[in-house]
Parts: C-alpha cells; structure tokens; sequence
C-alpha cells in the first residue's frame, strides 16, 4: 500500500524508524479529516 500511494501522489504513510514503524506528517494529517485515510487515497487515484 505504501508503495503505490508513493508511486501514485508522492506520499508515503508510515516510514520506518529505528526498530518501529511511525506515521508520516501525511499520514498524520489525513488521520484526522473527514472523509479519512480512504477517501484521501480514493480520491488520488481518481484524478
């Protein structure tokens, strides 16, 4: 998933840190719209 929503808007969600995966500031930000996560995504690879 990470992969594709990088290759289809330049965005990534997670990323790894150490031994941990955290939320980007992307992913932090789409966390709390809306339409959420889902809606973000959908609406990306429509247009």
């Amino acid at each position: 998933m990470n992969k594709r929503l990088e290759s289809e808007i330049g965005e990534r969600i997670v990323e790894k840190r150490g031994w941990h995966w955290a939320l980007t500031s992307f992913g932090f930000e789409v966390w709390g719209q809306e339409e959420g996560l889902a809606g973000k995504i959908k609406d990306a690879l429509e247009s």
